[in-house]
């Protein structure tokens, strides 16, 4: 990254209306997007993946996942996509042991680090699939979801990715029921003009510059409204639980019937 940044001037003045995997400083310094990157030199996914377990082992990040969130609530198996090597999905499994998890992701590597990760308590009620998130969720009639988990995926990739990302979760949604929430866990920017704690707002517009450097991007609740509504006009952003280093929203196809049920007494705004 601190390579790829050296190339962020001469790569902003080249692409000054673009921004997505090929048209960044990343691809600028290393002539490829930042997962093919990874594919190449699985010694640096494999470091990648154990950094982000590591994190999750400390605590970090994983507050406003565990406490704003009724999981108690649900029954069956959450579908983690994009899931890398599972760390989020090993840490819930230990904190809510009724239910069972799917790791989802596109890299075989990720999913190895994740395998090697199972331990004794939770290895029965993890699995591991190799599936990209930009294609269609299989339809679960047989196993419906009990909810579906998107982390710290979004800002990786522009609009237009988002937007095929968030309609490929439909088919599952459907064929899940009406109380299976797509859940979106990432920073939520402040709207303009909204007033955040300085300190606060620092340091996700700090994460949001790193993103800048391989075409991604942080964004607002409109923002991510706008690419919902893009992916499918049935979705509905019915709350956001929490702001901070890691928001969540919680989204449904409009049609269904949301009880309520699953709303957790956190920050509603």
């Amino acid at each position: 990254m601190l390579k790829a940044a050296a190339e962020s001037s001469d790569s902003l003045k080249e692409h000054p209306f673009e921004s997505d995997s090929t048209h960044c400083p990343f691809y600028a310094r290393h002539e490829l997007p930042v997962f093919e990157y990874y594919a190449k030199y699985p010694d640096k996914a494999a470091r990648f993946a154990r950094a982000m377990a590591g994190a999750t082992r400390m605590g970090l990040h994983i507050k406003e996942l565990r406490d704003c969130f009724s999981w108690e609530a649900l029954v069956g198996t959450v579908v983690d996509v994009g899931g890398g090597s599972g760390h989020i999905s090993i840490a819930l499994a230990r904190l809510f042991p009724h239910l069972n998890f799917v790791v989802q992701d596109g890299s075989n590597n990720m999913l190895a680090e994740g395998r090697a990760l199972l331990a004794d308590d939770v290895r029965e009620r993890i699995t591991f699939v190799q599936r990209s998130f930009f294609e269609p969720q299989p339809l679960r009639t047989d196993d419906p979801a009990a909810a579906y988990l998107f982390r710290q995926c979004t800002h990786n990739w522009c609009g237009r990715d988002v937007i095929t990302m968030f309609r490929s979760f439909v088919p599952g949604l459907e064929s899940s029921g009406p109380a299976t929430p797509l859940l979106v866990n990432d920073i939520i920017m402040p709207e303009p003009g909204e007033k955040w704690p300085r300190l606060l707002e620092r340091d996700i517009r700090q994460i949001d510059m790193i993103l800048i450097s391989y075409g991604g991007k942080q964004r607002s609740k409109t923002e991510f409204e706008v690419l919902l509504k893009e992916a499918d006009a049935r979705y509905e952003v019915h709350k956001v639980h929490a702001i901070g280093p890691l928001g969540l929203l919680e989204v449904y196809l409009s049609g269904y019937s949301k009880s309520g049920w699953l709303q957790a007494p956190c920050l509603d705004i």
